[in-house]
């Protein structure tokens, strides 16, 4: 199943270089002018690539045409339902000759296959708005394609400082602009008893979101403290029906966990790839648990309580040095774990702890006000008239 997933994976990829190769070849021969098109590329649309599209289409921007490009037949097939003619398909050549003649390419993951374009075409300017503000500081090679972009959208100061004195970017603009996904957060208006009501969690008194990080299947499970499934279901369902309240399981994308929560009370998953708006489930969970996951980063924010799992940094992460502290209350066993989530669950006058204040400035600073996509658009508008 994995090797047949690598093999598509080549292949698309080996498409998209293919048609870019021949846009390249056409455009020796008939010259046409750079379109004011703006084009988001990541593996979804979702984050701060959703978030910015939203905003754009609200506000009507007429600076230039925004379009995000779908690299898979499935996601396009199911983006083009919901958004029209904004969407854009990497497996059709007739898009790809557009995206070779735009202004702009906005990533999420960096350039990926899109390198080649930039190569190729090296006026388009690309800006990168990241997915998720990572705890472990990247080796630098592992963003050496990014070296040629025009400008890095970072959450805050800090992390603008530690991009310059880590990465060597010396030529790339850093603009501290926020995470356009926290405008979401940020908004006091966003009809929470409608997010409850539309995932039928209204009954509940407390919606608590469990969000480990991604492991691979050579690795110990997303379950905590190495107790198993079985336990840590059973003792979490007993709380949770206790107190009336629900456990959101929310595993990575790529998980490739199998966990059976038919038997037990008050437990749901919810995926990323069932419900992909990840900013309206933290906007309605009261208690956060996560290991080392960004998601953290992104909950912070709202200053509700946070539970750090006292787990080992993921094997297959390359680099081990942090540069974020993780800031929460540390559960270092499942015992505390189930002391720590009763007292947050209990406690309605429960302090939130400092290292959790002291991690939400380094990760966010002064940007969060709700005006991320205004200062996106404003900086791109920018960049085009000058490239």
């Amino acid at each position: 199943m994995i090797r047949n997933q690598k093999i598509k994976y080549l292949l698309i990829n080996l498409k998209i270089i293919i048609f870019l190769l021949l846009a390249f070849l056409i455009r020796l021969f008939i010259k046409t002018k750079a379109k004011r098109f703006v084009i988001l590329w990541g593996h979804n649309l979702d984050g701060n690539l959703r978030a910015f599209f939203d905003h754009y289409h609200e506000k009507q921007y007429a600076d230039y045409e925004l379009y995000f490009l779908a690299n898979n037949q499935k996601l396009y097939t199911k983006l083009k339902n919901k958004f029209g003619h904004s969407i854009f398909s990497a497996n059709k050549f007739k898009h790809i000759i557009k995206v070779f003649d735009c202004k702009c390419i906005i990533t999420s993951h960096g350039p990926q296959t899109l390198h080649l374009l930039k190569i190729l075409s090296p006026k388009i300017a690309f800006i990168d708005v990241w997915h998720g503000t990572p705890f472990v500081e990247y080796e630098e090679w592992q963003l050496k394609t990014m070296k040629s972009y025009s400008a890095l959208f970072l959450p805050s100061e800090y992390v603008k400082n530690k991009y310059k004195s880590s990465f060597n970017f010396n030529k790339v603009e850093h603009v501290v602009t926020g995470l356009a996904r926290h405008d979401m957060l940020f908004e006091q208006n966003l009809k929470m008893n409608e997010i409850k009501k539309y995932l039928k969690l209204s009954s509940y008194e407390k919606i608590i979101l469990f969000s480990p990080t991604w492991r691979q299947k050579d690795e110990p499970s997303e379950i905590p403290f190495n107790i198993g499934n079985k336990l840590f279901l059973q003792k979490m369902s007993e709380i949770m029906v206790k107190n009336n309240s629900i456990l959101i399981f929310r595993l990575h994308q790529n998980s490739s966990s199998k966990i059976n929560f038919s038997d037990f009370q008050n437990i749901r998953m919810l995926s990323q790839l069932d419900y992909p708006d990840t900013e309206k489930l933290l906007k309605i969970t009261d208690i956060l648990i996560s290991d080392w996951s960004s998601i953290i980063t992104d909950y912070c924010v709202l200053d509700r309580p946070i539970i750090i799992l006292d787990s080992h940094l993921p094997k297959s992460w390359i680099s081990k040095k942090t540069w974020i502290d993780r800031g929460g209350y540390l559960a270092q066993s499942f015992d505390e774990l189930l002391d720590l989530l009763l007292e947050t669950m209990l406690n309605c006058n429960l302090v939130i702890s400092q290292s959790q204040l002291a991690m939400k400035e380094q990760v966010i600073g002064s940007m969060f006000d709700g005006h991320t996509s205004s200062r996106y658009h404003e900086k791109i508008k920018k960049i085009i008239l000058e490239n």
